[in-house]
């Protein structure tokens, strides 16, 4: 699905019976009234998003694998300058994916210390 963007830690968390299931069962009810939210997530990528991100005031943190081609880490650090008190924390060894499951715990400290 996500061909050569894909890094190689990413190709061992979707090596995972349970994490491809996860994810399958996501994008099942993620896409179950419709492609419309993909799409719109496609032409965010394109076109403005009808938010001024300058007047975010929620915190933000911005987890960003640098491995592989899904995202830019070029525009995780666009978004990071774009967002007031945005923390930016990069990984080179990650990817968008093993990112996600390889600091789980720490993301989830992260949030619980804000909510």
């Amino acid at each position: 699905m996500f061909g050569a963007g894909l890094a190689a830690k990413d190709r061992a968390v979707l090596g995972s019976p349970q994490v491809a299931a996860s994810l399958l069962a996501g994008m099942r009810e993620g896409l179950a009234a419709g492609p419309e939210g993909w799409v719109e997530d496609d032409l965010a990528l394109v076109a403005p998003w009808g938010v001024e991100l300058g007047g975010v005031r929620a915190p933000v943190a911005l987890w960003h694998g640098e491995q592989g081609g899904l995202v830019p880490t070029a525009h995780a650090r666009w978004l990071a300058d774009a967002i007031p008190g945005a923390e930016l924390r990069l990984f080179a060894d990650e990817g968008a994916l093993s990112v996600i499951f390889g600091h789980a715990s720490e993301i989830i400290d992260w949030l619980s210390t804000r909510l």
